[in-house]
């Protein structure tokens, strides 16, 4: 049986943490709040430093000894997991995120009903998102801005 500290769990373990800080959308609704505060790093430079760490962890998943099957589907997930989200990120600012009827503004408004904050400390880092929204919000024009600059556009 495998134990929780094998290379198998330790590669998927560092794609969760991974995931948990640079992918809050996904954290949320998976009803995690841990990095509550952090808004998606969708500014050039954090994106391609976002997709090279994905595809590392993938490259690295696929070297990773597995002791069974078990560990063998774990890392062979993770492979998968780090290649779709490396993937996806690439498209995903120009796409998704601006979409009036599902992106970033839409899900700031029915954050609150969907994910209820329980604590004060909850409260005071949702308070520091939403502090840090103008700078996100630079960082996510930048984004579009240089994929407009090559072609690359929610609506043609």
């Amino acid at each position: 049986m495998a134990t929780p500290t094998s290379p198998a769990h330790a590669i998927a373990d560092e794609l969760r943490a991974y995931q948990l800080v640079h992918d809050q959308e996904t954290a949320l609704q998976r009803g995690d709040v841990t990095c509550l505060e952090r808004w998606p790093d969708y500014a050039v430079a954090d994106a391609a430093v976002y997709e090279a760490t994905l595809l590392d962890i993938a490259r690295r998943a696929e070297t990773t000894p597995a002791a069974g099957p078990a560990e063998r589907n774990l890392v062979d997930a993770v492979s998968f997991s780090a290649r779709s989200a490396a993937a996806l990120w690439t498209i995903r600012p120009q796409l998704t995120a601006i979409n009036p009827a599902t992106g970033m503004v839409a899900s700031m408004l029915t954050f609150l009903p969907r994910y209820p904050l329980t604590t004060v400390d909850d409260g005071a880092r949702y308070h520091a998102k939403l502090r840090a929204f103008p700078a996100f919000v630079e960082g996510w024009c930048e984004r579009l801005r240089a994929d407009a600059e090559t072609g690359v556009v929610p609506i043609r």
